[in-house]
């Protein structure tokens, strides 16, 4: 056979060695290639240089599904004496037929090219696709059955090579995401059903939506206190939120005191920095000493509440006591709820006490009413209403609890009691534990010890 390329070429060498080999795969080429003759080269382009060959009718090949699931094409010298030849595939012996280089190969791709261009062109709603469901619609609508690694090499053709398709950027389980435009591609990733994506991975994004800024850390108690689909350990976490950054344009993460923290930035700039500004102050060493104040004067309050007050005549008062810290409804968060019935279970009288605990400063108006457009948090009233309408506390009967640490301001009391509302300052707590005979000290000095450092 006269030969075709010059000697020093690495189609030459790939074409002697298939020569010698009689049958070989590009992966095994590549890795001969560089042990007789000591030239590197990739798959890649064993690949396509044995293409080339088979294209001028010098091999013959066959495709087959290798052991990992993905398309593969064996080649062969084109004088065997017989087409069929005997491989070992996946430890049993198949019979594999070879062909050679055909004009309707090509017509073949482009009926087929034609087809998943009519499938785009005719959705009723724009949807990228993945290559499995062009291949159902393909065997549903047209009576076809192509293999889907088949389908796959022609879909990166028709993006790559001839710029009919786009290709979303990351692979999926189910492999990459194709349609004719970019857009639909990634508008399906970022926004419901976020196609492509875990379900772990769509909790996180619409939590991430909901908070607008939020840490892993809080992710990560959000997903144990909800029991839900969102990951829980924090290399996880840490893994799902590098791929969405990749995926979606507008999550953004910064490292603050030690801390991962995850943020929205389609939302208005000014309120994204105000929230930024909150998050990293409740981060920083007195935003810890704060918080553990607070979680300290909910302790206080659910201990005098839940534990002390029950303790007496449980047949009639405050009986199946349910007591949740740190709900969280679909307007905010609520610092402790204690559920309880009055009297005998078979009465059904049964209501919520709702707390809110106020730790640092005067009380004001746009903490109980209304909502803060720059903390983005509705007030204690108005985030009760709107959870007894349509929330947690549906059905429910609600007594609203007041606890404050310190003042609160003028005129506000009034309309808080008009309301339903309770109001209990630390003084009558400290006066009630008195009369007890508890001594008040002792829960505390403690406190502020550890946590409430005057300035």
């Amino acid at each position: 056979m006269k030969k075709m390329f010059y000697k020093n070429s690495k189609t030459q060498l790939i074409f002697d060695l298939i020569k010698e080999k009689k049958v070989g795969t590009a992966k095994d080429l590549s890795g001969d290639v560089e042990k007789k003759f000591g030239v590197k080269i990739s798959s890649t382009d064993v690949s396509y240089r044995l293409y080339r060959l088979w294209k001028k009718n010098l091999l013959l090949r066959a495709a087959l599904t290798n052991s990992s699931g993905k398309l593969e094409h064996v080649y062969s010298v084109n004088d065997l004496p017989d087409r069929t030849i005997s491989l070992n595939l996946n430890g049993k012996i198949q019979e594999i037929q070879l062909a050679e280089y055909t004009s309707s190969s090509v017509s073949r791709h482009l009926h087929i090219r034609s087809i998943i261009k009519n499938i785009f062109d005719t959705q009723e709603k724009p949807e990228p696709l993945y290559p499995y469901e062009l291949c159902l619609i393909m065997k549903q609508k047209y009576q076809l059955e192509p293999n889907s690694g088949t389908i796959g090499v022609l879909l990166n053709r028709m993006v790559y090579k001839f710029g009919e398709l786009a290709r979303s950027k990351m692979r999926f389980e189910e492999g990459h995401l194709y349609h004719p435009d970019l857009r639909v591609v990634e508008n399906w990733i970022q926004n419901p059903p976020h196609k492509g994506l875990l379900p772990d991975e769509k909790g996180l994004i619409q939590l991430i939506r909901d908070r607008t800024v939020i840490t892993a850390s809080d992710i990560r108690k959000e997903a144990i206190r909800r029991n839900s689909s969102l990951p829980t350990s924090f290399s996880t976490i840490s893994f799902k939120i590098r791929k969405l950054k990749q995926l979606i344009p507008w999550i953004r993460t910064e490292y603050y005191a030690a801390n991962s923290i995850v943020y929205d930035t389609s939302i208005n700039q000014q309120a994204l920095e105000e929230k930024l500004k909150q998050v990293r102050f409740w981060l920083s060493d007195l935003g810890k000493r704060k918080t553990a104040y607070g979680r300290e004067f909910e302790s206080f309050g659910a201990y005098i509440f839940s534990d002390i007050v029950h303790m007496e005549n449980k047949e009639w008062f405050s009986t199946n006591i349910e007591v949740e810290r740190n709900r969280r409804g679909r307007f905010g968060e609520f610092d402790v709820i204690i559920s309880h019935s009055f009297g005998p279970p078979e009465f059904g009288l049964r209501e919520t006490m709702v707390f809110e605990f106020k730790t640092a400063g005067r009380v004001g108006w746009k903490e109980m009413f209304g909502y803060d457009p720059k903390r983005h948090k509705w007030g204690f009233i108005t985030k009760l209403e709107k959870e007894k309408e349509d929330g947690i506390f549906r059905g429910k009967f609600v007594r609203p609890v007041l606890v404050l640490a310190h003042t609160i301001e003028p005129g506000l009391p009034y309309e808080l009691t008009k309301k339903g509302v309770t109001i209990i300052y630390l003084s009558e707590l400290l006066d009630y534990l008195e009369r007890k005979g508890i001594d008040p000290d002792s829960i505390l000095k403690a406190i502020n010890a550890k946590y409430y450092q005057p300035k």
